[in-house]
């Protein structure tokens, strides 16, 4: 701070600065008064919105309970009697939560090989244990730890290796629509794929297929009922703060679903939604004359993140509206200093400060 005041106590010999532009900093608020007291303060508009959009992604995140759990009852009640039905029979002779794709080949011989060669050390060690020796010369001999003895010597029987859980898959949110055209006779496995291509799957074609094989060979699997699946069953705060802030042309129809999905089964979300794209109007047309009329309507809310966000306007309220008002900001000045601190760590630890001096140099 005190490199800061000294330079700062230079501004005061130079009384043709008319504008501060700043973040929210409050020792910069304070550092601009003391330093070029005649100059008219301007909150830069970038930090305003990210202020703001950091209290939304905290309130989503409050919010994600009531938003899911709106969600699978509207789901359940959507689901008819009839319905339930037919998604029964089709899960009968299938099993969505259990598919997997097929194994590659080579996979398969390699895991069939390590099966075998731990059978063959499972076998040594009952031998060995028959003929007396203790379980500490065993694990010894055999290469194992004691433990994995105890535990094979116990069982009475091969332990075979567990099944591995099944990952979440690109391919799983589009695997009961595929099942459902598969058993209307689409069994084209290029077709399957553009039709989930165009509602959204961004995975491969060959990862289509692989899925594809299981139903080819007919293979029996079983499960219980599947929950009805809604658009925000994985629900993020900080991915949905995205949908809330860009503007609605710019979001792809599965985006605007889980959008309308989120808004529609949470009253606070749905208001808090109304006062961002209004900020975010206000912001984008410099309309500064208009803050007061949000401020009141955030306060009517009585969203509870917002209100932190309003007080921090009020104590810097000038500043605010000359930033939402005024065409000036820090954007050249912060892409200057994103691109120093990018040049600064590509040579963390590496590199001395003549070096780092060298490349900014070079970079201008």
């Amino acid at each position: 701070m005190y490199e800061l005041s000294t330079t700062v106590n230079r501004w005061t010999t130079h009384p043709e600065i008319e504008l501060v532009s700043r973040d929210r900093g409050g020792d910069y608020a304070a550092a601009a008064r003391k330093g070029a007291p005649q100059a008219t303060q301007t909150a830069d508009r970038f930090h305003l919105f990210k202020n703001l959009t950091e209290v939304v992604e905290l309130s989503l995140a409050s919010l994600r309970a009531e938003i899911r759990k709106n969600a699978e009852k509207t789901s359940r009640q959507d689901v008819s009697a009839e319905a339930r039905k037919a998604h029964n029979d089709q899960v009968k002779a299938f099993s969505i939560k259990t598919w997997r794709p097929a194994r590659d080949p080579g996979f398969e011989r390699a895991r069939l090989t390590r099966r075998v060669q731990r059978y063959d050390r499972y076998q040594q060690v009952v031998t060995l244990h028959t003929q007396g020796f203790e379980q500490a010369e065993i694990a010894h001999r055999v290469g194992l730890s004691t433990r994995t003895i105890q535990k094979w010597l116990k069982a009475g029987a091969f332990p075979e290796a567990r099944p591995r859980r099944k990952r979440r898959s690109l391919f799983d949110p589009y695997a009961s629509y595929v099942l459902k055209r598969w058993r209307q006779g689409c069994k084209n496995g290029s077709q399957l794929y553009r039709e989930i291509k165009e509602k959204g799957y961004t995975g491969t074609e060959r990862q289509v297929y692989r899925f594809l094989i299981p139903l080819r060979e007919q293979l029996p699997l079983v499960q219980a009922v599947e929950a009805p699946q809604t658009p925000v069953q994985d629900f993020s705060a900080h991915e949905a703060l995205w949908l809330f802030v860009r503007h609605p042309d710019d979001l792809s129809e599965t985006e605007q679903a889980t959008l309308a999905a989120i808004l529609s089964e949470c009253e606070t979300a749905r208001m808090m939604y109304q006062l961002v794209h209004e900020f975010r109007q206000i912001l984008h047309r410099r309309e500064g004359e208009k803050l007061d009329d949000w401020l009141e309507g955030v306060r009517a809310s009585h969203i509870r993140a917002l209100q932190s966000f309003v007080r921090g306007i009020e104590r810097d309220k000038a500043a605010v509206v000359a930033g939402l008002s005024l065409p000036q900001n820090n954007g050249l000045v912060e892409g200057k200093v994103n691109k120093l601190k990018l040049i600064k760590r590509m040579g963390y630890g590496r590199a001395g400060f003549l070096l780092l001096r060298q490349r900014v140099l070079h970079a201008l």
